[in-house]
């Protein structure tokens, strides 16, 4: 490997990518022209990179959120889950209003269990809002694999 491999030899791949400047891309070209085995190095990186294609790493966690997603019967559960925690905060709701009316409690009972319900009823509606913003503003959604 004379000199000119050396220097030249870790910007092949950048050739390959597509990462170098016009200049050191021409450079390259002509020492291509030249060198059998910086020509070989070239067309091997050339091949894996069509065979890779434009692959990305993706993280378990996106796998996993993929696999979700795009599984009916998790979908079909969520969705039954969300009406059935719907279906027990209107009924909770009925239930403290309908306690909270007797007049055999003390005010500060009625004051606690109505805060309380109130305060329950807020953090189910703030996860609700938060689910359904993700599920408006998720760009992978209609991404067919």
């Amino acid at each position: 490997m004379n000199t000119d491999c050396e220097v030249l030899s870790p910007l092949i791949s950048g050739l390959v990518d597509g990462e170098l400047t016009q200049q050191q891309g021409q450079r390259i070209n002509q020492h291509l022209a030249k060198c059998s085995a910086c020509r070989e190095r070239y067309e091997q990186l050339n091949t894996l990179k069509k065979l890779t294609g434009d692959y990305s790493l993706i993280s378990q966690d996106e796998r996993q959120r993929e696999i979700l997603r795009t599984d009916q019967m998790a979908n079909l559960l969520a969705w039954g889950g969300w009406l059935l925690l719907l279906i027990v905060a209107m009924l909770m709701g009925y239930a403290v209003i309908f306690t909270v009316i007797q007049s055999d409690m003390l005010w500060w009972h009625r004051c606690l269990v109505g805060s309380l319900t109130l305060g329950i009823l807020l953090l189910f509606a703030s996860v609700l809002r938060q689910q359904l913003k993700i599920l408006k503003t998720d760009k992978f959604r209609k991404v067919n694999l």
